[in-house]
């Protein structure tokens, strides 16, 4: 080290280039370790404050977008489940409507004499309707059974 110390300033400030490559850290994060901290401070004065008030920011940002995002699912999922319920009754609708249909056109057969088309029909009325009416009908069982309201778990017997 004293050779560097006589040799000329060019040669002396290249070494001590290459030196503090050499050594330099690399860090990521926050906050910055304590002896970067003192640092710090002592060249930009204040700079931990701002440090600290930046990362305080944010923190608070990432919290209400995180809050944001929740409601956003809630509101998505509430939608999603209204639009199944809608779909869900207009399905029944629809298909009590058929089997209506289908129930006037068995009488109407029955009475223009055709009783074979009129039962049938009375027929295809019957398979397109029980299944549905079962399944709503489990449909609104599951749905007591998960709310809890039927008989709150006490059984009808002693």
């Amino acid at each position: 080290m004293a050779a560097l110390e006589e040799g000329p300033p060019e040669v002396r400030s290249a070494v001590e280039g290459l030196l503090f490559a050499a050594k330099s850290e690399a860090f990521q994060g926050m906050p910055p370790k304590s002896e970067h901290a003192v640092r710090y401070e002592k060249l930009v004065p204040g700079c931990l404050e701002r440090l600290l008030t930046m990362r305080e920011e944010e923190q608070s940002y990432s919290i209400e977008r995180d809050r944001k995002e929740r409601v956003h699912d809630h509101e998505w999922e509430r939608r999603e489940q209204e639009f199944a319920h809608t779909s869900y009754n207009r399905s029944l609708i629809l298909g009590s409507a058929i089997a209506f249909a289908l129930v006037v056109g068995a009488v109407v057969c029955g009475a223009m004499g055709e009783p074979g088309l009129g039962g049938g029909l009375v027929a295809a009325s019957a398979m397109s309707l029980v299944p549905a009416i079962l399944k709503s009908a489990g449909r609104r069982h599951s749905r007591r059974s998960n709310t809890g309201s039927e008989n709150d778990g006490e059984s009808g017997t002693p």
